[in-house]
């Protein structure tokens, strides 16, 4: 099965497919904030759809792991072959939205240079987080920029840790790895304050340069690793091995951990509102840091929570029409940037200029549901099926 073996036991879990909507729609909700016709609550909601990212690279991990782990924990030998199928996953909607913002951009006559069209072809711009790199083009597609390199990664990582047995390191590895992320978050703001401030950068410099170095692989994929370790936790559940997340078996348990995301979600929405944060200085970049490594611990508890077992929310993402669109939320999301063009040429704006009010932001998304579920059928599949070579199959997860 795409040339790398899977776990035939392994049974789908729906339930994370209709997660996947839900995180895109919080990302294509931050970019159409006036959704909300409340202009306090707009720039709070703007900020959150780093949150759904978060979601998605977790889920990612997890996913990933739960399909894979078995097949790589001794041997890397699957690795090309794994690729292949991966990249067959995500290139060909990459060409299709590219293709479309390039038309848009021309006609706009607002087109960066052919070198960055090139590195956005081939999805290594975040590599290179400059503005002209993940900006020009289609700028939702930094994370699967991002994605690609946790792909590469991700045998490697079961390799090292997918033979870990005992609980208690297991526990200490997830610690490990979120310290290791706060800590290069934290060490790249101050260096970034330090560095640009005695260049004389503005401070909206220095926070829009910090806003771009965030999209960089090595301080993202530490949310990548965690979402693969709580794969890991899950199988050794899934094999009957007793440990500390056999409390996760009680349903109150799962449903405790959902709503603490909820509340923790919710906080950083209103924090913003009840309280006057800096927005200048290294203490306004620290705040802007720790939004993101807050997320990160929320996002395994979703995770967690919802493939573990029944929770009060699971009968909602099982819904049919969810996991319609959760199938179809890779092109949901990467479409959403054409969209938002097509809106601004719809109102007579300009580029940066969009303005819309709440029924055309909510017409927008629900056109650009649609075409994301004829995207799913007439492209993805058929291109991701020609591209592997293989028999059509039910993945155990939707996974963009």
């Amino acid at each position: 099965m795409d040339g790398t073996a899977r776990s035939p036991e392994r049974r789908p879990i729906e339930a994370l497919t209709g997660l996947r909507f839900f995180a895109a729609l919080l990302v294509v909700v931050s970019h159409f904030p006036q959704i909300i016709p409340i202009d306090r609550c707009q720039v709070p909601l703007v900020r959150q759809g780093a949150a759904g990212v978060t979601i998605f690279f977790v889920l990612s991990g997890f996913v990933l792991t739960y399909n894979y782990a078995d097949a790589f924990r001794a041997s890397t030998a699957g690795t090309l072959a794994f690729m292949r199928s991966r990249i067959a996953r995500i290139w060909p909607i990459n060409i299709v939205s590219l293709a479309i913002m390039t038309l848009i951009l021309l006609w706009w006559a607002n087109a960066s240079s052919a070198a960055t069209w090139v590195v956005n072809l081939l999805m290594l711009q975040a590599l290179v987080p400059t503005k002209p790199m993940l900006l020009s083009w289609n700028p939702p597609a930094w994370s699967i920029s991002c994605e690609l390199i946790f792909y590469c990664s991700f045998p490697f990582f079961c390799g090292v840790f997918g033979r870990i047995r005992p609980a208690t390191r297991l526990l200490q590895l997830g610690v490990a790895l979120f310290a290791i992320e706060v800590l290069l978050f934290c060490v790249m703001a101050v260096a970034v304050d330090q560095l640009l401030h005695q260049s004389g950068k503005s401070a909206q410099e220095i926070s829009w340069t910090i806003d771009r170095i965030k999209s960089f692989p090595a301080l993202r994929i530490w949310e990548f690793f965690l979402g693969c370790l709580t794969g890991l936790v899950f199988l050794h559940a899934r094999a009957g091995n007793d440990g500390w997340w056999r409390v996760l078996d009680r349903r109150h348990a799962r449903d405790a951990m959902l709503a603490a995301s909820a509340l923790g979600l919710l906080a950083l929405l209103v924090l913003p509102l009840a309280v006057d944060l800096p927005e200048r200085g290294i203490l306004a970049h620290l705040t802007t840091v720790g939004r993101y490594v807050v997320y990160t611990p929320l996002a395994v508890l979703i995770v967690t929570a919802v493939a573990w077992g029944p929770t009060t929310i699971n009968p909602l993402l099982e819904q049919r029409w969810v996991l319609r669109l959760g199938e179809a939320s890779y092109s949901f999301y990467m479409l959403q940037w054409s969209a938002l063009l097509i809106a601004t040429v719809i109102a007579g704006g300009t580029p940066g200029g969009f303005t819309p009010g709440w029924w055309l932001s909510a017409a927008t998304i629900l056109v650009l549901a649609f075409v994301s579920l004829a995207s799913a059928r007439w492209i993805e599949s058929p291109t991701r099926r020609f591209l592997r070579g293989a028999p059509r199959t039910r993945p155990a997860a939707s996974l963009g």
